[in-house]
């Protein structure tokens, strides 16, 4: 968790992400792949990274790729959400990031993946 929550504080920095194309896609796409191991969800979860890819959600908005990548990882945050993401997504500014998002997306995938997010995000507690 300690290298993990390091790279989340080095790559939340918002300037450093504005000026890494290939980190803020990195970002979305190995939390992607992280997040289908529990015990890596778990570490993800510890280390802030409902806040890091909001961060990167808003980093480079038009960069389709990046943006595409970070909506999948939120996404893929609020399946899971026994974690406790969902939380943790509208705590760090999530729906207003996806709502941002959704005005300049062009791609319609990349489009409807963010209105199923932005769904799940405001899903009422049952």
């Amino acid at each position: 968790p300690d290298l993990m929550s390091s790279l989340a504080d080095l790559c939340g920095e918002e300037t450093f992400l504005k000026n890494s194309e290939n980190l803020v896609t990195d970002i979305g796409y190995s939390a992607n792949n992280l997040l289908r191991n529990g015990l890596a969800a778990t570490v993800l979860k510890e280390a802030g990274w409902a806040e890091l890819l909001v961060k990167a959600l808003r980093a480079r908005p038009d960069d389709e790729i990046s943006v595409g990548w970070a909506i999948n990882a939120i996404g893929s945050m609020l399946d899971i959400n026994h974690f406790g993401f969902r939380t943790l997504l509208i705590a760090a500014g999530a729906e207003a990031a996806l709502r941002e998002a959704k005005e300049t997306l062009n791609d319609i995938d990349i489009k409807n993946t963010c209105t199923e997010a932005l769904s799940l995000l405001m899903m009422e507690d049952s």
